[in-house]
């Protein structure tokens, strides 16, 4: 048994993550910066500021907006390793303790890997980390569509009212 199987879920995760970030640091991969307040200004335009924008401020906006739909887009990476990480280890471990319950052959699947995660500490902080990467996933993947088309909608707008 080496060290690495004596720290907790969290901290398995944690070491995983570092070392991505690490490798996207490392070869420049995240350099898109984005600044809260300038993509709330862009994002929150009134319906007569939106009217009278000339077509270089709607490209400067546009270009605001698609930085934060980058940043939202990096969480949704970020939770998809989290959701990755859980799914892999969980399947190792229900693959390890299958045979060690005394199922049936009547037993459904989703009920022995439940049971196999109720009982065992490590899986079932695994399950957490799964369940709430997923639920960001779920709600960040609309909001990275929806923040990208108003990016597009302010270019369409740009173009019809020329430079």
């Amino acid at each position: 048994m080496n060290g690495s199987n004596k720290l907790t879920a969290v901290e398995r995760l944690e070491n995983f993550e570092e070392s991505v970030d690490n490798y996207i640091n490392s070869n420049f991969l995240s350099i898109i910066n984005f600044n809260p307040e300038d993509c709330a200004k862009a994002l929150n335009l009134k319906s007569e500021e939106l009217s009278l924008l000339k077509a270089s401020e709607c490209t400067t906006y546009a270009y605001l907006i698609y930085t934060y739909a980058n940043h939202i887009q990096e969480e949704i990476g970020k939770n998809n390793i989290k959701l990755n990480f859980a799914m892999d280890n969980l399947r190792r471990i229900i693959a390890e303790e299958i045979d060690n319950y005394g199922f049936d052959k009547y037993t459904k699947h989703e009920v022995k890997v439940q049971q196999i995660i109720n009982s065992n500490e490590f899986a079932s902080k695994l399950e957490l980390i799964r369940k709430h990467a997923q639920a960001r996933i779920d709600r960040l993947t609309d909001k990275a569509r929806d923040v990208r088309k108003m990016a597009d909608t302010l270019l369409e707008k740009g173009r019809k009212v020329g430079y």
